[in-house]
């Protein structure tokens, strides 16, 4: 979002693979593109920096909820600990974040939880 002062990772269910987004991350830098077309937000030239925060934001995300989730927090308690990462980060505070913020970091943790149960239930996680 351009007007949110740090890079949110979208992590969405249902059917979010952390490992295929950071794969496909790699594709697209070997592509070497010049520019990205962000759906509702237009063109973005700092192709690099965004490839290089979307897959480092993600892999700690993952990180992040897998330790809290592995800490039997519930999910909204997930969700607290991200949304105080962000005021870490950004020096916002948690009542000054735009409503679309609060529901991606709801979505991502939900995306990011569902990932996990999928993986275990099917075997181990891969590591992203």
């Amino acid at each position: 979002f351009p007007a949110f002062p740090t890079l949110l990772p979208a992590t969405p269910p249902p059917s979010l693979d952390p490992v295929s987004l950071v794969r496909t991350i790699e594709r697209l830098r070997q592509t070497d593109p010049k520019m990205l077309l962000v759906p509702h937000y237009g063109v973005r030239k700092d192709v690099g920096l965004i490839l290089d925060r979307t897959k480092e934001k993600t892999e700690q995300w993952v990180k992040d909820v897998t330790k809290l989730n592995d800490m039997r927090l519930t999910p909204e308690q997930i969700v607290n600990e991200l949304r105080q990462k962000i005021v870490d980060e950004t020096g916002m505070r948690v009542g000054d974040f735009p409503g679309y913020v609060n529901i991606l970091i709801r979505l991502s943790v939900l995306g990011i939880l569902g990932y996990l149960k999928r993986a275990r239930d099917g075997g181990s996680a891969p590591r992203v």
